[in-house]
């Protein structure tokens, strides 16, 4: 799947210890100012990093959302000089700061990010901890509205929902970035019916599906509101005119992160081969509609890992607007998975929309 900002003291450990401290030199550092690129008053400066050879450029307000704001670091504001919008940032010259800077989550350990996609021992807890639920069941409905529809499987991870579409007699294509998590997929009874892509929407061929999917919160993986314009500009692209998109979010009203807690969030999960695991979740930053949290995991073997990620919480009038500014029209936003209304089911936003 596509699947934040882990606070915690400056004492090395954990990527704030040590990237705290670096962005913290940053701001003690020789200022530069910088200019708008691609508009005006909107976009902010750009914080220039180095990834491998070169130089490119990072939006400010990605460094404010997900680094200055959550670690209190302070960024002056140069204000509007000649019409274009300008912050005072500063050269970074540290390649592995990039490795954070250039994904919507930068304050990672890139070895913990979304760890459960990509570390093969997590995927087979991952695997084992989710199986089919009611969530399978409605999207299974939602393409049974099109028979032997041509259906899209984004963020498709172990590929659970695609194989049962796929047993379902639709044309199913598994898209995923996540390698792992393809691997055990394609390992999978039943996945030579299913075509498997290692990739993102930017892969995504023109008008060749009926239907589109992105599940277990996929959509809140896309934490930019760049990123996710860009993904549902590529799912328009990708759908047949009259072709469907459907897709679940938590609904913010329901606060479901402060559930994300070492006590509430305690589960043990069976593997199939044996052996049990000790799983945990902990939230490490509430900003700005951002959620940050890790997973915790003790193996049988006494292995502790650690999984991070971030998730957006879009409102409901958010989900709409991005949607209509993409093309589409929406058909309808349930509040859980028996078509409750929005604020009355599963603390979740179903979403049904049509190109």
């Amino acid at each position: 799947m596509f699947g934040g900002v882990q606070r915690g003291g400056d004492d090395g450990e954990g990527p704030v210890g040590e990237f705290g401290r670096v962005l913290r030199a940053v701001a003690a550092a020789p200022p530069f100012q910088n200019g708008v690129e691609g508009g005006e008053g909107h976009a902010g400066g750009q914080l220039r990093v180095e990834r491998g050879v070169g130089v490119e450029s990072v939006p400010a307000r990605r460094l404010r959302r997900h680094v200055v704001a959550p670690l209190g670091l302070p960024l002056q504001e140069a204000g509007e000089q000649g019409g274009r919008a300008q912050d005072q940032l500063h050269d970074v010259r540290r390649p592995f700061v990039n490795e954070w800077l250039s994904r919507s989550s930068p304050c990672q350990d890139r070895r913990m990010l979304h760890a459960e996609f990509r570390d093969p021992r997590l995927v087979a807890v991952y695997d084992a901890e989710y199986g089919w639920s009611h969530d399978d069941d409605f999207f299974l409905s939602v393409v049974a509205g099109t028979p032997g529809a041509r259906v899209l499987d984004l963020g498709c991870g172990t590929g659970r929902l695609a194989l049962g579409m796929a047993a379902a007699g639709h044309t199913v294509t598994g898209v995923d970035p996540a390698t792992a998590s393809l691997a055990a997929a394609r390992a999978k009874p039943g996945a030579e019916k299913v075509t498997w892509i290692a990739g993102t929407s930017a892969v995504l061929p023109d008008a060749s599906f009926d239907v589109a999917v992105m599940t277990s919160h996929v959509a809140q993986f896309l934490v930019d509101d760049e990123e996710w314009a860009r993904t549902l500009a590529d799912l328009r692209r990708a759908l047949v005119p009259g072709g469907r998109v459907a897709f679940d979010a938590y609904d913010p009203g329901d606060r479901r992160w402060e559930r994300w807690n070492p006590v509430d969030s305690r589960r043990r999960i069976a593997l199939p081969g044996g052996g049990t695991v000790t799983a945990w979740t902990e939230v490490t930053a509430v900003h700005d509609g951002t959620v940050a949290f890790t997973h915790h995991y003790a193996l049988p073997d006494g292995t502790r890992l650690t999984s991070t990620a971030t998730l957006r919480f879009r409102t409901e009038r958010e989900l709409r607007a991005s949607l209509g500014a993409a093309g589409f029209t929406v058909e309808r936003i349930h509040g859980g998975w028996n078509g409750e209304p929005v604020g009355e089911g599963d603390g979740e936003f179903v979403v049904v929309a049509r190109r």
